[in-house]
């Protein structure tokens, strides 16, 4: 074994993905957090095992570390897709177990790589760049080779269609959450163009590099976006139009989402969404304060503006994962001014026919 420089930089590579696995750690229970780690770890192999290679001087060495690098190159782009699926929202329109034939192709190509001796369908040749026998080898493009090149771009390309999609369909800092994803998703695409172009630094394997950067974008924006901290899909269309009042707190009591009703009753604005409400500039102070401090229940609140009073009967709800850790609270906010009204006359109606029958 021979240290070389783009080795070297695969190893740093690798090195880095080990961080950024323990700061990813405290969000894996995000919907899609136990991909998006498994992501990272593959990129992780990816890196070493390309690095080793490319250090390796025997020929039957090398061939066997780009072996284990297929353990990860064919599986890297499924991870990533069913990452999104999950976290933004769209695994209800794709059922569990169709996602298993998204790995038919990458369990056929790990296959191949391991018996391509049988066949070189993978590579169907090797040969050194020069006379010197301690050279990089250079590795045949072979029919399974270019499926593993065409099925990954093939999902990185619906991936990023659907980051783009949601894009369109969202607001405020859900929107800028999808645009850090697309922008973050973009260096996959930079290094296939790089390398298409034959403008890729000699020698070294940028595609882990690519995705080691967008882990490290996405990284970034967790805490200048908030990402992952905020629920991509808090509600479909019945919650942003319910007529009930309604909002989201995450587990920090940061605003994840709120309704046009609530934005109507309770004087919420939408620029409010992503951190916690300022109390003390709220249109009903006493009223956010008492939500801040509220568990999952049920309570009555009377709301009075100067114009006119109003009860709601607001209902608290605990939002988990599926492991069971708190996810925040979602509050919803029903009028009952008008029961409010009928019972005050009853009463009052109550009151003046037992005087009646008193005088």
């Amino acid at each position: 074994m021979q240290y070389t420089l783009p080795g070297v930089i695969m190893i740093i590579t690798a090195m880095a993905l080990v961080f950024m696995v323990v700061h990813f750690w405290r969000k894996k229970d995000i919907p899609g957090g136990q991909w998006f780690l498994t992501m990272i770890v593959l990129t992780f192999f990816w890196s070493v095992f390309g690095g080793l290679e490319d250090m390796m001087t025997g020929m039957e060495q090398k061939i066997l570390f780009s072996k284990f690098t297929y353990l990860s190159i064919p599986c890297v782009s499924v991870v990533w897709f069913t990452f999104l699926i999950r976290y933004m929202g769209f695994l209800k329109d794709i059922r569990g177990s169709r996602l298993l034939l998204f790995w038919i192709i990458p369990v056929v190509l790990i296959l191949v790589a391991w018996t391509n001796e049988l066949h070189g369908w993978m590579w169907p040749d090797f040969k050194r760049i020069n006379d010197d026998p301690t050279s990089r080898l250079l590795y045949g493009t072979g029919p399974a080779k270019w499926l593993t090149i065409f099925y990954s771009y093939l999902l990185i390309l619906i991936s990023t269609i659907l980051i783009v999609y949601r894009i369109f369909r969202s607001e405020g800092v859900m929107k800028k959450q999808f645009q850090a994803l697309l922008i973050s998703s973009s260096f996959p695409w930079i290094a296939n163009i790089l390398y298409i172009t034959g403008n890729a630094p000699e020698g070294v394997e940028i595609t882990p590099i690519s995705f080691t950067i967008m882990v490290a974008a996405i990284l970034w924006s967790m805490s200048r976006n908030n990402l992952f901290d905020l629920m991509p899909v808090a509600y479909d269309i019945l919650f942003r139009y319910m007529s009930d009042s309604a909002f989201v707190l995450d587990n920090q009591n940061r605003v994840v989402e709120i309704n046009e009703s609530a934005q109507r009753n309770l004087h919420l604005r939408r620029d409010t969404i992503g951190i916690e409400p300022d109390i003390s500039h709220s249109a009903y102070p006493d009223l956010m304060y008492k939500f801040m401090q509220m568990e999952e229940g049920r309570t009555e609140y009377e709301l009075n503006d100067g114009e006119s009073v109003r009860w709601f009967d607001v209902r608290v709800t605990t939002l988990t994962y599926k492991n069971g850790k708190n996810a925040g609270r979602m509050f919803v906010l029903r009028d009952i001014s008008l029961r409010k009204g009928l019972e005050a006359e009853l009463t009052k109606a109550k009151e003046l026919a037992e005087a009646a029958s008193k005088a």
